[in-house]
């Protein structure tokens, strides 16, 4: 049953990459190759020797048709995504998402968000609203500044600096595709809801509709989508009954635990970790943000969390009950999920 199981996902990866694959050939790196011919005189040739002259001339009729639906379905104008836009998302899903995304989902999750992005700027520039280069030169100087201060703090300079050797990027670059590109969204979608541009009739954004034309334009079709989707993360099977001697409240976290190789305590679980927590491990823990971590919890601030529950200290008996155990539950995620970055 394993192997089974092992081979079934197996071939799930395989198709996934291979989804992966032909989405940034068909689509990012099309552009850069140079267009072949059409083979048009050599089928006209042929259909003229095997056809009658009648059924010669509706044949061809019908593809020159066609042909002409096609290339103007092709040649509408839109604003295609880039690949360095897709990877920095994935990147920064992986270490500042709060949800702690396992990489099964991280294609999936990266391109969706990125195509929302795109198929919103479709819609926009439909509806002749789009951006001058003073806008996006105003708006790139504003996210320039604020990268630069947040890279004043040594922990997020060093994560910045790592960043941008892994990915092989530039901080130019990780403004242009990142940054500029999510203030856009941001800014955009007010624009559409203030004004009202583009709304149904019921005053709704027709969102599936805008991302199914963005995707036709791009040549990334639903099957394509589905099979990411598909590839996701395979929960394992939690210990039944579960253990008596958990070292947190089951009352404040609602996750199950199983064991890992190690026979160490593990989550079944881990994706939207913050959503299984209870009401009073979830305040408590707002309260460490708020005084000592300045961030959310997400990978990259996870060991800054550990260590400013490691030493906090209070005359409250309870609190300190409750520090402890957020740090037995915030050990055992650690344990639970892939905590470096594998690039492709």
């Amino acid at each position: 049953m394993a192997n089974k199981l092992n081979n079934s996902l197996g071939d799930w990866e395989k198709a996934a990459n291979q989804v992966k694959s032909r989405i940034y050939e068909e689509t990012i790196y099309k552009g850069r190759r140079r267009p072949k011919k059409p083979f048009i005189k050599p089928f006209l040739t042929a259909a003229a020797l095997l056809l009658f002259t009648v059924g010669t001339i509706m044949l061809t009729t019908l593809v020159v048709k066609t042909e002409e639906t096609q290339l103007s379905s092709e040649h509408e104008s839109f604003r295609m995504f880039d690949e360095r836009t897709v990877e920095i998302k994935k990147y920064e899903m992986f270490y500042r998402d709060r949800r702690f995304l396992p990489p099964e989902v991280l294609e999936y999750y990266a391109l969706s968000e990125t195509i929302s992005q795109y198929a919103l700027f479709h819609h926009m520039a439909r509806h002749d609203y789009e951006w001058d280069e003073k806008q996006r030169n105003t708006v790139r100087e504003r996210v320039k500044k604020a990268l630069h201060n947040e890279m004043k703090d040594d922990r997020l300079k060093a994560y910045y600096e790592k960043m941008f050797a892994e990915l092989q990027i530039t901080e130019e670059e990780y403004i242009d595709y990142y940054l500029v590109v999510n203030k856009e969204a941001e800014m955009l979608e007010k624009v559409l809801f203030n004004e009202g541009i583009g709304l149904d009739e019921t005053a709704a954004y027709p969102y599936q509709d805008t991302v199914m034309v963005y995707q036709h334009l791009a040549g990334i079709s639903k099957g394509d989508m589905n099979v990411l989707e598909r590839w996701g993360p395979r929960r394992t099977q939690p210990i039944d009954p579960q253990p008596d001697d958990l070292p947190f409240d089951k009352v404040q976290l609602s996750l199950q635990v199983t064991t890992n190789k190690q026979g160490e305590y593990i989550f079944s679980k881990s994706i939207n970790f913050p959503t299984y927590l209870g009401y009073t491990y979830k305040t408590f823990l707002s309260d460490i943000k708020r005084d000592i971590v300045k961030e959310e919890l997400t990978r990259h601030s996870l060991k800054h969390y550990q260590e400013a529950l490691r030493t906090y200290t209070s005359h409250d008996a309870q609190k300190m009950k409750w520090a402890k155990e957020i740090g037995a539950v915030l050990e055992i995620l650690e344990r639970t999920i892939e905590m470096n970055y594998q690039i492709d």
